[in-house]
């Protein structure tokens, strides 16, 4: 389904993405994007079709307080996580939009490379998976980092080749665009496949064998990742 009409930044359904092995995500199982903060009735009509099992929500406090508005479907467990995110997305918003390109790219970048790791957020949407209490929805504000981050972690749990998430990751950029009236292409609070790729550097440095990262930190072994592959997986 075509969701550029929608308001909702950055929507997007990982369905049809291909595996290694030349298997795809199945269609209406797992999404990802931006908060539901300018939604209008033709978006709250898509979003309620989904039917979606649970939202999880990304954002910090701050990020909360400045987006008063927030459409929630029903019939769905909203999951917050303000209270338990990191402590390095608490600063103030902006300060950060105040840093220079240099310090900007350090702070993003060390962002990146710490979400994989001892993340209540994701440990929890992991669980989700492993129930396979479909159809999820994850978000932060512009769907792009914190967002971004747990969808290459998802793909690479279920094959995807790494070029591949990138280029899924790849995508937020012209839907970001395509948002954004006064958009400047030196903007560098884009997309940048660099912080992506550091943050699989960091993973593979770490857990050089994959499976121990997603068994360590989410419970997942190979009995469990197979059952997971066999529900979210098609030819």
């Amino acid at each position: 389904m075509n969701f550029e009409s929608m308001n909702v930044i950055n929507f997007r359904d990982l369905g049809k993405v291909k595996t290694i092995n030349n298997l795809y995500v199945k269609e209406n199982l797992i999404y990802r994007g931006g908060a539901f903060n300018n939604v209008d009735d033709m978006d709250k009509m898509i979003i309620d079709n989904i039917g979606f099992k649970h939202i999880f929500d990304l954002r910090s406090i701050q990020e909360l307080e400045r987006d008063k508005f927030y459409y929630l479907p029903d019939n769905c467990i909203y999951h917050n996580y303000a209270d338990v995110i990191r402590e390095k997305l608490q600063v103030d918003l902006d300060v950060l939009n105040g840093l220079n390109k240099d310090k900007f790219y350090t702070w993003l970048v060390d962002l990146y490379c710490e979400l994989p790791f001892n993340n209540i957020a994701y440990k929890e949407i992991f669980e989700c998976i492993k129930r396979k209490e479909f159809p999820i929805y994850f978000h932060c504000s512009a769907g792009k980092d914190r967002t971004g981050v747990l969808a290459a972690l998802i793909l690479n749990m279920l094959g995807v080749e790494r070029k591949e998430i990138i280029d899924e990751y790849l995508l937020s950029l012209p839907n970001l665009i395509r948002m954004i009236e006064a958009y400047d292409e030196d903007d560098i609070k884009f997309v940048n496949e660099y912080w992506i790729e550091e943050m699989f550097k960091t993973l593979d440095k770490k857990y050089p064998n994959n499976d121990d990262y997603y068994l360590k930190e989410y419970g997942i072994d190979e009995n469990i990742k197979n059952e997971i592959k066999a529900f979210c997986l098609e030819k």
